[in-house]
């Protein structure tokens, strides 16, 4: 005996209009979570980066006030009026934001500018001075600031 013939049920591609609107408003919002997911990355990242600037920014600063405080300590230069370097690097705190969203890169080169334009005025620096070629660097690198360091030595041990 033969089976009968067995007929799978034919399925429309026609689909309903709430079963298409189901479909499309799915679709929106899976993108739209996708875009809600790379702004959520793209903020943590450029907030990361501002809290970066804000912290260099303190460090870098603390470390010029340091070290203008070592040359007052050791009276290396004469010609130059430690005490307003240190109350002019000091004054920069204002220019520090207090809230992270408030600094960009521009916000942290202007910083960068104001702090190396009061330490060049404080040390008479132009801009001839500072635009040393490679050998020039390297030459100071190796020698300069080894022979000045032993004569601090020397001088503190006499005196």
């Amino acid at each position: 005996m033969r089976s009968p013939l067995i007929q799978a049920p034919v399925h429309s591609t026609v689909k309903e209009p709430n079963q298409e609107y189901a479909i499309a408003l799915a679709n929106v919002n899976t993108n739209a979570n996708h875009i809600a997911n790379h702004i959520a990355n793209d903020i943590a990242i450029v907030n990361a980066f501002a809290f970066a600037y804000i912290n260099h920014i303190v460090k870098v600063r603390k470390i010029f006030i340091e070290l203008a405080n070592l040359f007052a300590q050791d009276q290396i230069f004469s010609r130059v009026n430690i005490a307003q370097l240190i109350a002019d690097l000091e004054d920069l705190e204002q220019l520090i934001p207090k809230n992270h969203i408030d600094i960009n890169r521009k916000e942290h080169q202007k910083f960068v500018d104001k702090l190396f334009k009061i330490w060049n005025i404080a040390f008479a620096l132009t801009p001839e001075l500072l635009n040393l070629s490679n050998a020039e660097f390297e030459e100071i690198d190796n020698h300069y600031f080894h022979i000045n360091r032993l004569i601090l030595d020397c001088k503190k041990s006499c005196c």
